[in-house]
């Protein structure tokens, strides 16, 4: 007989054994750490950048006034 797996989310291949990596794109701009999670990832920002993709720069003077 034939039979069809049905992955949990983050896996993938004909026996689900194999893991999403969802950072192989190097999602992460302004050299941010790419963390691999179960249905995504998330992206750990250098200051003084933030974002979902450290997409955004913080402007430090409206945090601590000059």
């Amino acid at each position: 007989g034939s039979y069809r797996c049905y992955c949990a989310p983050g896996w993938i291949g004909s026996t689900c054994a194999k893991a999403i990596d969802y950072c192989i794109s190097q999602p992460c701009n302004r050299n941010g750490t790419c963390i691999n999670k179960i249905n995504g990832f998330e992206c750990r920002c250098l200051s003084p950048y933030t974002g979902d993709v450290c997409q955004y720069d913080i402007d430090e003077c409206l945090i601590e006034p000059c």
